[in-house]
């Protein structure tokens, strides 16, 4: 009997024991984690002021969002600002979870759908996400890393230019498919995305100061720069250099003047049009119909 009253009591004991509070596991060491710049480029930057709630909110409360890790290379895929608050003050209250990808495509496409899935992007953030992710996911497909404009002025011939147009309509209706948008937009923002990395290239402060919104940058001269060869080379120092960078369109403005000429001269033909008016009227009338059409 008293044996029996023992175990009742050692099982009530375990029962009643209060639990451990549960850490979270730092499954590596601070120095094996690295940042890539390669995919840092993905994360929208934050403005100083949310910077700065972000870095009250992880020393007074703690840091409850997990850092993840590309588990084969040790580099960080999301939490880049997190990180670098926990380096700056030495934080110890941190989780880490890694996961497992094939390649770096792979890791960029996930971080572009990880961070359109957030709330707190800009319009141009979205955007150039967006961009990103069409322009990603054609280049895994084997097409240029360029917006299709560009890229179908690179192909050889009519056969490849066509298979091209047909994997971008695949992939345009893919994506846009899964961001609810429409083929058009994603188009947009394909470009979008080409020019601010065009511009990261000569002014890795620029885009980042656009895409944050300190700088006011006009969005049709952003992806008009899309199309700018060589930007490493050029100097752009702040928005107005783009405009200065881009190629004239002289040829542009000579046929929209020709065709405002072209149509103002059909309109002052079409009320004398009946079933009496002479061949060589009509014959005037098709070529300047034809001109319009042409664009000349």
């Amino acid at each position: 009997m008293a044996n029996f009253k023992s175990k009742i009591k050692t099982v009530d004991s375990v029962l009643t024991k209060k639990p451990k509070k549960k850490l979270p596991v730092l499954i590596k060491d601070s120095n094996d984690i690295e940042i890539l710049n390669e995919l840092q480029v993905f994360i929208p930057p934050l403005q100083e002021e949310e910077f700065k709630l972000l870095e009250k909110s992880l020393v007074e409360e703690g840091v409850r969002d997990p850092i993840v890790v590309w588990k084969e290379k040790n580099v960080i895929v999301d939490g880049h600002n997190r990180w670098d608050i926990i380096l700056k003050h030495s934080l110890k209250d941190y989780s880490i979870k890694e996961m497992s990808f094939d390649s770096i495509d792979e890791t960029k496409q996930w971080m572009l759908n990880n961070q359109l899935g957030k709330r707190n992007i800009t319009t141009a953030q979205r955007s150039y996400l967006r961009g990103m992710r069409y322009l990603m996911t054609k280049k895994s497909h084997g097409g240029n890393y360029m917006p299709s404009s560009q890229n179908e002025n690179s192909l050889k011939d009519d056969s490849e230019k066509a298979s091209s147009q047909n994997e971008n309509l695949k992939t345009n209706e893919k994506i846009a498919k899964q961001f609810d948008t429409s083929v058009s937009t994603i188009m947009r923002d394909a470009d979008f995305a080409k020019g601010l990395e065009n511009i990261g290239l000569s002014n890795p402060e620029l885009k980042r100061d656009i895409l944050i919104g300190k700088v006011k940058a006009n969005k049709g001269l952003i992806t008009d720069f899309a199309k700018v060869e060589n930007p490493e080379k050029m100097k752009v120092t702040s928005v107005s250099d783009l405009a200065v960078a881009l190629p004239a369109k002289k040829t542009t403005k000579t046929k929209t003047s020709n065709t405002t000429k072209f149509q103002k001269e059909l309109l002052k033909l079409i009320p004398k049009l009946n079933d009496k008016t002479k061949d060589d009227t009509w014959d005037k009338v098709y070529a300047l119909l034809d001109s319009i059409k042409k664009g000349e």
